[in-house]
C-alpha cells in the first residue's frame, strides 16, 4: 500500500493535469482542501517516516510500480461520491481504492 501511495504520487508529478514536483502535489490545495491527509490535519509536520515507508519510497523511486496509472486514492467510496461520479476504478489494494481520468 505504500508504494502505491508513493506511486500515484510521482504519476501525478508525471501528468499534466498536476504540480510538476513532489513536494508541490503533497501540498497541493484544490481552493477547498488539501489533497493528502497529512497535509490537511498537519500530521506532516510532526511525523518521522519510518524505515519501511523510506523503503517503499525508494521502491517506488526505483521503479517499481503497481499503481496501473492511478492518479487519486480513498480509504472509503460510495456509488454517490466524487471519486464514483467523476472518476474510473481502477483496482481496490485492502481498505483504499485507485482511480484514474
Amino acid at each position: 500500500g505504500r508504494i502505491l501511495v508513493a506511486n500515484v504520487i510521482f504519476n501525478r508529478v508525471r501528468s499534466d493535469n498536476f504540480p510538476s514536483t513532489v513536494k508541490t502535489v503533497i501540498f497541493q490545495n484544490n481552493g477547498r482542501t488539501y489533497q493528502f491527509e497529512p497535509v490537511k490535519n498537519e500530521r506532516i509536520y510532526d511525523m518521522v517516516p519510518s524505515q519501511t515507508t523510506i523503503d517503499c519510497v525508494n521502491r517506488a523511486i526505483s521503479g517499481e510500480d503497481y499503481s496501473q496509472g492511478a492518479l487519486f486514492f480513498t480509504m472509503r467510496t460510495s456509488s454517490y461520491s466524487w471519486f464514483n461520479t467523476s472518476l474510473n476504478l481502477l483496482f481496490v489494494h485492502g481498505d483504499h481504492y485507485f482511480y484514474t481520468y
